[in-house]
């Protein structure tokens, strides 16, 4: 504010001295080594192209007077600042009547009113797009200058600058650059000073998306837990957060910012229960009403469209996923409120835009390297002098991957010749803890055994999908009954260690397995810490398995793999020799001791 404030009245000191000093025919001859220097942002999203900017002259310095610091600058108005006071546009405004066009004198009384900053884009604004335009581009193009865009041989005098920054973050540019707000810029002032530097006055917002993984958070939606990938099972629900900044939007009389969010056909939305919206800064948390709670008056701030569930991503995803659109109504008006509900300029400027959802992963999920992407993508607006104009970001995606496994029931010698075995029952378990103490310190504790859906003619081959909410269950939907071949391919997994338990034999004589085979699911990660789907299955201590194979033997035979029954036998067996020894060693004595009798 402080710095328009002076501005303006430079702006009006030029039209005070443009009256009162004597004035020569040229400006050129005041001197023609002037530069102007525009800076990029701090924020770093704003690169400067030097092509898109122009600048034209508003004021020629007609004469200089005194010594620095306090040097008397005259100057005199170009012809196109009277052609532009007499615009239709401009036609009522700067101290003159309605419909009337300003004069020099009426125009000099406005500038040495106190202007607000709002007066002064304003002002910018219609300087910059008067149409016709009567200002002409100076000559000569701007250069860079390493990251500033810099025009230099200006004819001293007073400057409008227009022109637009290419925005470019960590996922790539944003599909069209930010046009800036229009800079004045004076080369040559009271100071003496021919080089100008002014900051380019534009800002522009990003947006990433993160889902919460539950190997590095310890309940839903907690800080540590947001990454860009996760694992579960189908069925699970999946935590979604979209992340953004509140730009500067000095300038804009409307602000569009638009959220578009697609989702691969292995996610489903959840429901509007888990959707929220807040504000953040620091430890400050201001939730943000929507058209789904029901607001009063003047209180929806944005509006979550019906999902397009049958959305073709074309180029994208495809066909059959799913679209979200948030869309923020009075965008400006929202974020410049105070603690009192009072409008403020730019109050929330740099404040954090965090919305949360949630997802399942259902039963049209791909599965491993597949994974199941999802992304997100910004709409903003991005010329102040244009209302209608808008730009969006690059897609920002994440993954959610889901696993499976293969279980494979022989007989005989997978190495030398054997039988597949249909028929036999069996019941996964996910491992949720270990036995803390006693004599079983240390063995796995596993849970309710895993629902699954029965499943035919799958195009991929799969028996059984992990179930998920609303699935219609068989009578026992807990087992996996091997194939024709003797195997069972189960898909919808979530990474991590589970227990196999054989619940019948196949039949022939086959022995009932006892115990537990243990199948653990391994996630190979890259160096960077995300995530590319890859896995490897470990059975029974044997690492990088194609399946779990698990043996069965017939009633005749020694128990097969995991029984207590091999034990039992030999048990058995030893004691029955025993005795028999003893029994013989027994009849012996008594034998001699009946000869020795005789």
């Amino acid at each position: 504010m402080k710095k328009n404030k002076i501005l303006a009245t430079i702006l009006a000191l030029v039209m005070l001295m443009a009256l009162a000093l004597p004035m020569p025919a040229s400006a050129a001859s005041m001197g023609h080594d002037g530069t102007i220097t525009i800076k990029p942002p701090a924020s770093g999203i704003l690169a400067i192209i030097a092509s898109s900017f122009t600048a034209y002259r508003l004021f020629d310095i007609t004469n200089v007077a005194g010594a620095s610091p306090n040097y008397e600058v005259a100057y005199e108005a170009v012809p196109a600042v009277g052609a532009f006071l007499a615009q239709a546009p401009q036609l009522g405004k700067y101290g003159a009547a309605a419909g009337v066009a300003a004069t020099a004198g009426q125009f000099l009384e406005w500038l040495q009113d106190t202007r607000t900053e709002a007066e002064i884009i304003e002002l910018a604004r219609a300087l910059a797009t008067a149409s016709p335009n009567p200002f002409a581009p100076i000559t000569g193009a701007a250069q860079h200058n390493t990251t500033d865009v810099r025009f230099s041989a200006l004819d001293y005098g007073y400057y409008l600058v227009v022109g637009q920054g290419a925005v470019v973050d960590s996922l790539g540019a944003h599909q069209d650059p930010v046009l800036s707000r229009a800079m004045l810029g004076n080369v040559f002032n009271n100071a003496g000073n021919k080089d100008c530097e002014i900051n380019l006055k534009a800002d522009a917002p990003k947006i990433n998306k993160e889902v919460w993984n539950h190997n590095y958070g310890a309940t839903p939606k907690d800080t540590a837990g947001w990454k860009k990938w996760t694992d579960v099972n189908i069925g699970d629900i999946v935590y979604f957060k979209h992340v953004s900044k509140v730009p500067d939007m000095t300038g804009y009389a409307t602000y569009t910012f638009k959220v578009y969010d697609i989702m691969c056909p292995g996610l489903s939305f959840n429901s509007v229960s888990g959707f929220s919206v807040n504000l953040k800064n620091g430890g400050t948390t201001v939730p943000v009403k929507s058209n789904l709670q029901s607001p009063g008056p003047n209180e929806t701030y944005y509006t979550l469209l019906p999902p397009d569930t049958a959305y073709n991503d074309a180029g994208g995803y495809g066909a059959g996923c799913t679209r979200l659109v948030i869309e923020f109504t009075d965008f400006i008006q929202l974020m410049d409120r105070n603690a009192d509900n009072t409008p403020t300029a730019n109050d929330k400027t740099g404040w954090t835009i965090e919305i949360i959802y949630e997802a399942v992963l259902n039963e049209k999920a791909g599965i491993g390297t597949d994974g199941n992407p999802n992304k997100v993508q910004l709409e903003y607006s991005n010329k102040p002098y244009v209302t209608t104009s808008t730009t969006k970001t690059p897609w920002d995606e994440d993954t959610i991957y889901t696993f499976d496994i293969e279980i494979f029931k022989y007989t005989g010698d997978l190495e030398d010749e054997y039988t597949e075995l249909p028929g036999a029952e069996f019941e996964l378990s996910h491992r949720i803890g270990t036995v803390a103490s006693g004599e079983h310190a240390g063995d796995p504790i596993y849970g309710a055994a895993i629902n699954f859906v029965k499943l035919t003619a799958d195009p991929d081959g799969y028996d059984y999908r992990v179930a998920k909410p609303g699935d219609t269950l068989g009578p026992n939907p807990t087992k996996l009954v091997s194939q024709a071949d003797g195997k069972i391919r189960v898909k919808g997994l979530d990474a991590g260690e589970y227990g196999l338990k054989e619940t019948k034999a196949p039949a022939g004589g086959y022995n009932l397995l006892a115990g537990w085979t243990t199948a653990i699911i391994i996630h190979e990660e890259e160096l960077s810490g995300s995530h590319i789907g890859n896995y490897s299955l470990t059975a029974n201590g044997d690492v990088n398995q194609n399946s779990v194979n698990v043996l069965n033997n017939a009633g005749g035979l020694l128990p097969g793999t995991g029984g207590k029954g091999i034990y039992i036998f030999f048990g058995v067996g030893g004691l029955m020799a025993v005795l028999l020894a003893a029994g013989y060693a027994l009849y012996q004595k008594k034998k001699r001791q009946d000869a020795m009798g005789a």
